[in-house]
């Protein structure tokens, strides 16, 4: 049996979902054949991605074998992405009628070639130095674009469908795209179910537990944390404080940081830096040594643990923890 394994957990909305699995169902102008490609489960309004293993390797193959076919694939690629990436940073600036947003999201649909390949070219001698670098610089110049993108998903939903609150953020990208709103009461039922989105299509339970058995797969189980009082992970910025656990794992929660708190969450994102300006120090489950928790931590100066991917699972809000960044440990003092 072929078990999926789990990406990262994120505060995303339904179009989302749905935009991060279509771009991996075709790519180059070839289809991708590994399945299953990308799955997210959406409950509780966070979302939960998981990836086929062999899918990135296939990618990689896949500009391979356009870089033999045309040495100069990548230059290419990088220059007729460079201007979509300006654009999609002016439309990220400004409000968006309900036509623009259709046309924000094709235009991100569009730059994710450029993304993958500035993402995800393997540093190693099967590229040129002068592509590595060329991909590099592509990602330089992108920055924050995509979790601002992302954002202003978000914030473009609440400015279109104000009557809908938070409820917007269950409309799918086909209503969007067909101007077909879904009533109210059909969006509340939505965020009380667990939406299953595999590639870009809404299943239910029923039909993913047949695709499960069709294929031949499952998906990564959480592992199991009970009695765990200490937690292990990457030293991404030294340091060793005491203090109150803060899970953050939506943008709404970010209010609720205090200052002195330990922010404890999946992975940060730009949206989470007035939080983590009052937090004393980070706990992630996911990231490296270059991800945006590590980078921010050591531009701040606060003790940062990255890759302990239980943190959020182990931890809870009011939690007391001693946070020894010198070692890369996470020690539960006393339970709230």
């Amino acid at each position: 049996m072929n078990i999926v394994p789990k990406k990262f957990t994120r505060d995303f909305p339904l179009i989302l979902c749905q935009i991060w699995g279509r771009r991996y169902k075709n790519i180059f102008g070839r289809d991708v054949t590994a399945f299953p490609r990308n799955i997210s489960i959406l409950q509780d309004g966070l979302a939960t991605l998981y990836r086929g293993s062999t899918v990135n390797y296939e990618i990689n193959t896949f500009i391979l074998l356009e870089l033999k076919k045309d040495k100069n694939f990548v230059t290419n690629l990088v220059r007729n992405n460079l201007q979509k990436v300006y654009e999609l940073k002016n439309q990220c600036s400004r409000t968006l009628s309900r036509q623009e947003f259709v046309n924000f999201l094709n235009l991100l649909l569009d730059c994710w070639e450029g993304f993958f390949a500035s993402l995800y070219l393997p540093p190693d001698d099967r590229f040129t130095k002068g592509d590595r670098d060329l991909v590099m610089d592509f990602r330089r110049k992108t920055g924050d674009l995509e979790y601002d993108a992302f954002n202003h998903i978000d914030t473009t939903l609440r400015h279109l469908f104000e009557d809908l609150g938070p409820l917007a953020r269950y409309i799918s990208l086909e209503e969007i795209t067909d101007n077909v709103i879904p009533a109210k009461n059909i969006l509340l039922k939505r965020q009380k179910e667990k939406l299953i989105v595999v590639d870009d299509i809404v299943l239910s339970e029923a039909e993913f537990q047949k695709l499960e058995k069709e294929f031949d797969f499952r998906l990564e189980l959480e592992p199991d944390v009970s009695g765990v009082k200490e937690i292990k992970g990457q030293v991404a910025c030294p340091g060793k404080v005491t203090g109150k656990v803060r899970l953050l794992m939506k943008n709404t929660d970010i209010g609720l940081v205090e200052r002195g708190e330990i922010l404890v969450t999946s992975m940060t994102v730009p949206t989470f830096l007035p939080a983590m300006e009052r937090a004393a120090a980070f706990v992630t489950n996911e990231g490296g040594i270059t991800c945006h928790a590590a980078i921010v931590a050591r531009e701040m100066k606060k003790p940062c643990i990255i890759g302990t991917k239980i943190a959020t699972k182990v931890l809870k809000d009011g939690d007391l923890v001693e946070v020894d960044a010198e070692r890369g440990e996470v020690k539960i003092i006393k339970r709230e």
